[in-house]
């Protein structure tokens, strides 16, 4: 069983603990139980008493708070479903299937020359990580994947998209922005310091490149002048989206990790023991 960088967005989604609002409403609640617990007057004791109500809702913040504090995480359905996904895939030896299309098969005729792009625009030398490569199969736990540049004088991973024509490709890094893609980086990363020991590991790059199509991929209602590149400068040919690992996201990966694996050892356990007491 494992966590493919490439598909494990759905597992870091969102935030874990209180939102801020709820942190504020706890705040205000606690303030108030204790002005009326301590307070000797009796007026402004009865003015801060709670109402059943409000004690409630108290009791509740606490709860949820202490359940985060101690690290039980309700994970979403969203990463339930990504969980139990990967967990059938192991017990019943399969892999889901994806047989690529059009996209992805230009991504991977024109991986190379999205590089050089990359290379030419800024100045680097860069090279896709092949087998044998240090940093080629990365490996933390159930986690792993293969990402496609790692610098490691500048403690960086980039990662390169090769949109499929001009109008799908993103003009400034807001328009590039993905949460798929995003998490992806931010998980090398995340490996990356847990297997080398260094913090360092900060900095990562969504580098989408402007490639020409090969024409044996290019629709016959297409016109050229969406897949033909040659006529556009090339410093509008890639926009390159900034991402960030920070201490307070290796935390809430870290919760997420383990929550996940102890959703996943149950969800097996149910899976295998299934129709074991008929």
């Amino acid at each position: 069983m494992r966590f493919r960088a490439s598909g494990i967005a759905p597992l870091f989604l969102g935030r874990d603990g209180l939102t801020d609002v709820q942190e504020r409403d706890l705040e205000a609640l606690v303030v108030r139980f204790r002005s009326w617990r301590d307070e000797t007057d009796d007026k402004l004791k009865a003015k801060f008493k709670l109402t059943d109500i409000m004690m409630a809702k108290l009791e509740e913040l606490k709860e949820a708070k202490q359940q985060f504090i101690s690290g039980n995480i309700e994970l979403s359905k969203g990463a339930q479903t990504f969980i139990k996904d990967v967990v059938r895939q192991g017990i019943m030896k399969f892999s889901a299937p994806f047989g690529g299309n059009k996209y992805t098969e230009k991504g991977n005729q024109c991986e190379d020359m999205a590089i050089e792009l990359y290379n030419s625009i800024f100045f680097k030398d860069y090279k896709k990580l092949v087998e044998g490569d240090e940093f080629y199969e990365l490996s933390y736990g159930l986690v792993g994947g293969h990402p496609d540049i790692v610098d490691v004088d500048n403690k960086k991973v980039i990662d390169i998209k090769v949109p499929w024509s001009k109008d799908t490709f993103p003009d400034f890094e807001e328009d590039g922005e993905s949460d798929l893609y995003v998490w992806q980086i931010r998980t090398y990363l995340y490996m990356l310091r847990k297997i080398t020991g260094n913090d360092g590991w900060s900095d990562g790059e969504i580098a989408y490149m402007l490639i020409d199509t090969p024409e044996v991929l290019v629709p016959e209602n297409d016109g050229d002048d969406l897949h033909m590149m040659s006529d556009v400068a090339d410093n509008l040919r890639s926009t390159i989206v900034t991402v960030t690992l920070t201490d307070e996201h290796v935390e809430h990966m870290d919760r997420r990790v383990a929550a996940a694996i102890k959703f996943a050892d149950k969800y097996k356990q149910r899976l295998l023991n299934k129709n074991t007491n008929v």
